[in-house]
């Protein structure tokens, strides 16, 4: 990424006065196989199959320090609405599936609870 940087500012005739890296947490990645007993919850309670994201296309998330922090156990974002308005001006969210977003987590820890 530095690589990329000052490759940029020298092609864009820029100099680099400093450079400071607050954190390098590199990829934050969950198999799919370790994601199954969410799956599985969050499909009873939508009654849709679960779509996940393609890795590649996504930025920085919160999660990966608390992720790192907590010694990498499987972990999974989720979160009701249409991704096609998410963090957008418009973004809105039907009550419906927040009221289904609030079951899947009630659910999941549950089942973690009672193991």
């Amino acid at each position: 990424m530095i690589a990329d940087i000052l490759s940029y500012c020298q092609a864009n005739g820029l100099a680099l006065d400093g450079l400071r890296i607050h954190h390098e947490l590199g990829a934050w990645y969950t198999e799919k196989s370790d994601l199954h007993q969410l799956s599985r919850i969050a499909e009873k309670i939508t009654g849709r199959p679960v779509r996940f994201g393609d890795p590649t296309t996504g930025g920085y998330i919160d999660m990966q320090m608390l992720w790192d922090h907590v010694g990498r156990p499987p972990a999974a974002m989720i979160g009701p609405g249409p991704n096609t308005v998410m963090h957008q001006a418009d973004e809105y969210v039907a009550i419906d599936d927040l009221l289904k977003a609030r079951d899947i987590f009630a659910e999941t820890i549950h089942s973690f609870r009672s193991r």
